[in-house]
């Protein structure tokens, strides 16, 4: 996929598949105790994230942490958040 604004290609599918992974893999269990309903954005690569009441404050924490990079947005314990991206703001 081409981001429009910034001229450079991304690989969301790629993005979306690892950070789904990691959720599956390392996080699940961990999170769906306590945070059901709430949301994560995950940033495969360095296997962090972060949990908030809204996808857009899930989204702002993780910007402030790791300016530049690109998240994948889960809501904890449902098949799908909604159609959103966590790319730049």
């Amino acid at each position: 996929m081409k981001d429009q604004g910034v001229g450079f290609r991304f690989d969301v599918k790629g993005l979306a598949r690892r950070g789904q992974a990691l959720y599956e893999q390392k996080l699940r269990a961990f999170l769906e105790p306590q945070h059901s309903g709430r949301f994560v954005a995950v940033e495969p690569d360095t296997e962090q994230y972060w949990v908030a009441d809204t996808p857009e404050e899930a989204c702002r924490r993780a910007r402030a942490a790791l300016p530049g990079r690109f998240f994948h947005l889960i809501r904890v314990a449902f098949p799908a958040a909604h159609i959103a991206r966590c790319l730049r703001a």
